[in-house]
């Protein structure tokens, strides 16, 4: 049997958006967006070895993007002391991995069952953009100061092994109840 299956692993989204007035009477804008996500695109065969052992191998790309954008304005400060100014970073980086799986399918009656997995786990790197700007104002508004840097961003991402074992119990031809236990190796 071959099989191909693409689904989300993880994610995660975020945003954050508020104004406030701090004793100078300036309007703080504060914005904060993040974004996290890991797909798996897998490829997987699988061979029936005996009526009740089945065993198979598989491949797993997984994609991962981060993404994250943090800004703050500073405005109208009525504190001589206290320019107005304006900051921020924004970052975005992806990369791709591959991890190898393999499992068992045992069935010790046409009722139960029981299954097994093993993933390698991937290590990749991340590539992107990380940039920074600060800029403080005058009263009317006019840049004094403007600093920006951007710089290419690299990581390198460890997607840790992991693995699991489950057990199937088909009371009915329509009904089937099961329970794994999932195991994640984040020491590495």
């Amino acid at each position: 049997t071959i099989g191909v299956g693409a689904f989300p692993i993880a994610g995660a989204y975020s945003r954050w958006e508020d104004t406030i007035k701090d004793t100078t009477t300036a309007d703080i804008d504060a914005s904060l967006f993040f974004m996290v996500m890991l797909m798996d695109f897998n490829v997987s065969i699988a061979k029936k070895i005996t009526d009740k052992l089945s065993l198979g191998v598989g491949l797993d790309l997984v994609y991962l993007k981060l993404q994250g954008d943090i800004e703050k304005d500073y405005r109208n400060s009525n504190d001589p002391q206290q320019p107005d100014y304006s900051s921020g970073i924004d970052a975005e980086a992806d990369g791709m991995g591959v991890q190898g799986v393999t499992g068992f399918l045992y069935k010790f009656s046409p009722k139960w069952s029981l299954g097994a997995v093993f993933r390698t786990g991937a290590e990749f790197d991340l590539n992107g953009d990380l940039g920074a700007w600060f800029t403080i104002r005058r009263p009317d508004g006019q840049p004094i100061m403007d600093l920006e840097q951007k710089t290419n961003y690299y990581h390198e991402f460890v997607y840790p092994p992991s693995w699991g074992v489950g057990i199937a119990y088909k009371p009915t031809q329509t009904l089937t109840l099961t329970a794994d236990w999932q195991r994640i190796d984040w020491t590495k």
